[in-house]
């Protein structure tokens, strides 16, 4: 995996971990009894006793894959870290503050030809960093 597909990882996760949170509320909205609504107002259902047990049981295994998510951004942010200050502070703004790299050049007061330039190359050393610890594993 390249270095830029490593780093979209954590949009994509953040996509999943959204989705799952709403999967999430559906279950646990089956479980109080609480999904049906009437012209705008929520409506108390009655729960499926027989049920809860399969709804709690998709509820921890959503909380187990959102925390896995959640794990896998964190291990992108702690390799990003191995990275120089401006390095790390230029992708960090773009990949997980989801700034424009435009937007990156306005808040490091630095030019866009700059940006670009320091983008490629921090790019190009984490990927070094990639590599290696490809090579350790």
């Amino acid at each position: 995996m390249d270095a830029r597909e490593y780093l979209e990882q954590i949009e994509k996760n953040e996509c999943i971990i959204a989705n799952k949170q709403i999967e999430k509320k559906y279950w646990l909205d089956i479980a109080t009894g609480t999904t049906a609504k009437v012209g705008g107002e929520r409506v108390q259902t009655s729960g499926d006793g027989h049920n809860m047990e399969k709804q709690i049981v998709e509820v921890v295994l959503i909380d187990e894959e959102i925390e896995r998510l959640k794990g896998e951004i964190a291990e992108i942010i702690s390799t990003l870290e191995r990275l120089n200050a401006i390095e790390y502070n230029l992708l960090h703004k773009m990949y997980v503050q989801h700034l424009s790299l435009k937007d990156v050049c306005a808040t490091m007061r630095k030019s866009y030809s700059w940006a670009k330039k320091a983008h490629n190359r921090a790019l190009k050393n984490l990927q070094r960093i990639l590599n290696d610890f490809e090579i350790l594993n």
